[in-house]
């Protein structure tokens, strides 16, 4: 097989923008949100050059680019590395709005992160689905997307979302439990 040929897999986890908050300094002063507002525009930066080397190899034609978050942001302004909880807030940067709550609570803030999917061909460009997902749905959605059988004591709590990506508005999940951090339990 050519290089275009093969198939790979790349799971890029990028530490940042959680804590510590470290900018590398070709990144410091570009944002208007000190320097976690930095740190992000140095992970859209990164996510950037993934796409660039995709393009360049011929590969982003044939490639699906899920590019997503754990969680809601502590919205820390990057003070000795992380500043206390909500002082980003302090540039006019609400990393949670609309929505209330932030990283570890039980409120929407906490737990909505973005999902945004790309796969040229397969998922129309500048679209938007509001299907209720969760990050467990990635893998059975993969399984799908590549006809890998899935077995009946495997992915229990996976969703296969892979028609929603293809813009199917068909409901995946009616609800969705959530958990914070200090044990309390919300169901959406």
């Amino acid at each position: 097989k050519t290089q275009s040929e093969k198939p790979f897999f790349l799971y890029f986890a990028l530490t940042a923008p959680h804590t510590p908050i470290a900018p590398t300094d070709e990144f410091k002063g570009k944002s208007e949100a000190g320097l976690y507002g930095d740190f992000v525009h140095e992970v859209d930066w990164s996510v950037g050059q993934i796409i660039k080397t995709l393009k360049q190899s011929g590969q982003f034609e044939n490639t699906l680019i899920i590019f997503t978050s754990d969680n809601g942001s502590p919205q820390r302004d990057g003070t000795n590395m992380g500043g206390q909880i909500a002082s980003v807030k302090k540039y006019g940067h609400d990393p949670s709005r609309p929505w209330k709550g932030m990283k570890a609570d039980i409120w929407e803030g906490g737990h909505r992160v973005p999902f945004i999917a790309s796969w040229p061909g397969k998922i129309e460009a500048n679209t938007v689905n509001n299907q209720l997902v969760c990050l467990t749905d990635v893998i059975s959605s993969v399984a799908s997307i590549l006809k890998i059988p899935r077995k009946k004591d495997a992915m229990e709590d996976s969703r296969d979302i892979s028609l929603t990506l293809f813009q199917n508005n068909t409901p995946i999940r009616e609800d969705l439990i959530h958990h914070s951090i200090d044990g309390t339990f919300a169901i959406r």
